[in-house]
């Protein structure tokens, strides 16, 4: 699928075209500008900008500039706005377009951002531009109409933007990693694996290749393909800490118990004080039926960093597989630290924030207070086949049976492994009679 940064994410608060390189020569108003906008002086920021890009015509639209500004700093409606203005007042400017295209895309209006991406590129051929903002506002404009094509499966499309994006910016590993995928799925598997090659050459994340696709092959059911090339990876890296680390997450989650331990001990070999190991380890425990041993390792990650999310999670979740009250109650209050601080339930950690926070106030007996949390969670987004089974186990304590097996049978057919999957095979067994 296709990856589009998020406006507000991507770009600083002052435009990326006068941040590279030497200091731009608007430099002075654009720090007065930004000034006035933190002091809540909008129209004045916004004239700053004006003025910046009518000196300076190299500069985005003065509204652009401003929208940028309001995105990056959560305020959205403010943006819009900006943009809207924008619009009419710039219409020949293609980063106005090209932001409205990622909006409409983000907002999930797919058609509609693919018109306006499309008329951002058209806007970028037929405009003189600075030659770096041209290129940036190209790639853009790539970027979003590939994302597109990948959601429509539209394949041999997004490939063309997707190599264009890359002749434009050939470093760029989102780009590198997308047309890896795009040429999967097309299953010309070869090709994909070169280009995963091609990036391993530059790539900063140092993903082997053989990781990456076992990892594809896992995403299609071809599981005896995925363990192949894991098995390769784990050879080709064996002394290599993150390469044991993502192989055992794979293994993890796949079922391959001897492999997730074997790596797991290869890391704890080469680096026994990395948390990332421990964390790892300590999963591991869990998987394995072991939740003392996983108390322990997670207390201890969690004594050396309290506010690691891994640690917190994953204590709580130990202390709520021991059948004791007094560990259940501690756990909630680890759950409770947790949802405070992962509210968003549109992000993966918030999901998985909540749904631990759900167990434990079932494992508390709040069972109608679970209930209310776990459909939140499971109405965000994706979640895993663990907090299936989380959700099935409490629709079934407040009586929605039918819900319970609709989610358990879904957990249950995943080829994704989890901790209570024996548990999970009672219950389903238990609805279905």
């Amino acid at each position: 699928m296709g990856v589009l940064p998020c406006l507000g994410q991507d770009e600083s608060p002052v435009p990326a075209d006068v941040t590279q390189g030497s200091k731009h020569a608007a430099q002075p108003i654009l720090d007065k500008a930004v000034e006035a906008f933190k002091g809540g002086e909008t129209r004045t920021a916004i004239q700053l900008f004006e003025s910046a890009h009518a000196q300076h015509p190299d500069l985005s639209p003065g509204e652009v500039m401003f929208a940028r500004l309001a995105f990056a700093t959560g305020k959205s409606t403010d943006g819009h706005n900006a943009l809207q203005r924008a619009a009419m007042a710039h219409g020949e400017d293609p980063e106005v377009w090209s932001m409205l295209g990622e909006l409409s895309l983000g907002e999930g209006r797919i058609a509609e951002a693919a018109v306006l991406f499309q008329r951002s590129l058209e806007l970028t051929e037929q405009e003189a531009f600075n030659e770096s903002r041209k290129v940036r506002l190209q790639v853009k404009a790539h970027a979003g109409l590939a994302a597109i094509y990948q959601r429509w499966k539209q394949l041999e499309q997004a490939k063309k933007h997707l190599r264009t994006w890359i002749e434009l910016d050939e470093r760029n590993e989102s780009a590198w990693n997308q047309l890896a995928s795009v040429y999967f799925q097309l299953e010309n598997y070869e090709v994909a694996r070169q280009t995963l090659v091609n990036l391993n050459t530059f790539s900063k994340q140092g993903t082997l290749p053989d990781t990456k696709m076992g990892q594809l092959y896992q995403s299609v059911g071809k599981h005896d393909l995925a363990k192949r090339s894991m098995e390769s990876a784990v050879k080709t890296g064996a002394k290599d800490l993150q390469t044991l680390l993502e192989v055992a997450l794979w293994a993890m989650t796949s079922g391959e118990q001897d492999m997730m331990k074997q790596c797991v001990e290869r890391a704890k070999s080469l680096n026994p004080n990395s948390a990332a190991v421990k964390a790892l380890d300590g999963t591991m425990e869990r998987f394995e039926g072991d939740f003392e041993s996983a108390e322990t390792a997670f207390s201890e990650l969690h004594r050396e960093n309290p506010g690691s999310f891994d640690a917190t999670n994953g204590l709580a979740l130990a202390l709520l597989s021991q059948e004791d009250s007094e560990k259940a109650t501690l756990a909630l209050r680890h759950a409770e630290m947790l949802v405070k601080t992962n509210t968003n339930l549109k992000t993966q950690k918030g999901r998985a924030a909540a749904a631990t926070y759900a167990w434990a106030l079932m494992q508390n007996g709040k069972n109608q207070e679970a209930n209310a949390v776990i459909r939140q969670v499971v109405e965000s987004g994706e979640f895993s086949p663990e907090v299936g089974y989380f959700a099935a186990a409490i629709f079934e304590s407040v009586g929605e049976l039918q819900l319970a097996k609709q989610f358990i049978q879904a957990a249950m057919s995943s080829s994704a492994a989890f901790p209570q999957k024996d548990a999970g095979q009672e219950l389903l067994q238990r609805l279905t009679k």
